[in-house]
């Protein structure tokens, strides 16, 4: 006999996907024997999952997380984690022409909803180019204007918003309600279909204020990249922010394997 626990069904869909891929298992960083491919050298498609659709770009930082720079590689970003929570440093801003920052992220298969504390966030400018909160995309090979998402965040200017592009050459943002409550900062975004919803909690994620919807001009796929992001509205300064108690779908998330 041995012990185990059973999932619900309906979570099928973004419990597989988690665990699939490389770097899960600890004690495998490498082969425990030599590798043979007759010569051959690579592999794939580039995009490190095998499937050509554009994704798994980033370097990962452990717990099925991926860490990478959105539009501009030579970005020095960096992320580093204790476990359970994440700090982030990214230049770049949020523009109608261009979005650069530093991305963590995941893959999750269809509806989904992610909540995380915000910790702190720390900009070198009161703008609201300058972002941190959690985002998701369809396609992280994007770039520029291209580049489609829907995010719940906290700008450099203080004001939390629920800033998207639902089709390419388009920006846009609304000021997201403001809940009742003093306490930790905790962000809210779900997808439904094609739609995207954000809200934040001021009384350490009891109560969340109204949710501001849009809807995406395109069918996004099953399967989206979402995850943290943060820059400073500068692409000289950095912006710092730090992420913790990271929940999808109810289900507590660490960034170790």
């Amino acid at each position: 006999t041995y012990s185990y626990i059973v999932d619900d069904a309906d979570r099928i869909a973004t419990i597989v996907p988690s665990a699939a891929g490389v770097g899960k298992l600890t004690g495998y960083a490498s082969a425990p024997i030599a590798v043979d491919n007759g010569g051959i050298e690579g592999g794939g498609d580039g995009d490190g999952d095998g499937d050509g659709d554009g994704g798994d770009t980033g370097a990962a930082i452990g717990g099925g997380w991926l860490a990478m720079n959105v539009g501009d590689a030579t970005m020095d970003n960096t992320a580093t984690s204790d476990g359970t929570g994440i700090t982030m440093v990214g230049k770049g801003k949020f523009e109608s022409s261009a979005q650069t920052f530093n991305y963590v992220y995941r893959e999750v298969t269809g509806d989904f909803e992610i909540t995380a504390r915000l910790d702190s966030y720390t900009s070198p400018t009161a703008k609201n180019q300058g972002q941190a909160g959690i985002l998701f995309t369809p396609d992280i090979s994007q770039s520029s204007s291209n580049l489609l998402f829907a995010m719940s965040s906290k700008g450099g200017d203080g004001t939390y918003v629920h800033m998207y592009r639902l089709t390419a050459g388009t920006n846009g943002k609304t000021t997201q309600t403001a809940p009742t409550g003093s306490g930790d900062v905790y962000l809210k975004i779900r997808r439904e279909g094609n739609k995207s919803y954000a809200s934040y909690s001021l009384d350490g994620g009891v109560t969340f204020g109204a949710e501001k919807n849009k809807e995406f001009s395109v069918t996004l796929p099953e399967k989206l990249y979402v995850g943290f992001v943060v820059n400073s509205s500068d692409n000289s300064k950095t912006a710092t922010a730090a992420f913790s108690n990271v929940k999808l779908n109810g289900t507590s998330l660490s960034f170790t394997d």
